[in-house]
């Protein structure tokens, strides 16, 4: 029976104090609001795999340059499509391109030094043939604001 008396003192005690009361209500709801968001993001990104279909017969064909120190170098397009055509035992051929490149701000009339780069940006950009071989669908604004 004490325990039933111990939260009627509590509950008057946080009624008295309305201040205390919706600070501490306040911070519960935010802090749980705040976890649950971070955990769904962190699951949906970083937990769950992407879904392919056929991700067990999705393979990744890169070549390399060990001479000019090149791990991961760039197909051109027409190896890309001399891959495309040759390549018989492929099913499907998807590709994507990658841009690297830096933007530089104008200089202002007030200095005399040179404009400072911004770090380089890079982007991928899949084909419509990838994007249909993996199955995803691709993100549109207009989708995603209707």
């Amino acid at each position: 029976m004490s325990f039933f008396r111990d939260l009627r003192v509590a509950f008057y005690s946080l009624m008295r104090t309305q201040g205390l009361a919706l600070t501490v209500i306040l911070t519960l709801a935010l802090g749980i609001g705040a976890n649950a968001a971070i955990f769904t993001l962190v699951r949906g990104v970083l937990l769950k795999p992407l879904v392919n279909r056929d991700e067990d017969r999705l393979i990744y064909i890169r070549q390399s340059a060990p001479g000019v120190g090149d791990d991961n170098s760039t197909f051109s397009v027409p190896e890309i499509q001399d891959l495309r055509a040759s390549v018989k035992t492929l099913s499907a051929f998807g590709d994507f391109s990658t841009t690297e490149f830096t933007t530089v701000l104008p200089p202002s009339s007030a200095s005399s030094n040179p404009p400072s780069p911004i770090p380089k940006i890079r982007n991928s950009s899949p084909t419509l043939s990838l994007v249909r071989i993996t199955s995803l669908q691709p993100w549109s604004l207009a989708a995603s604001i209707a």
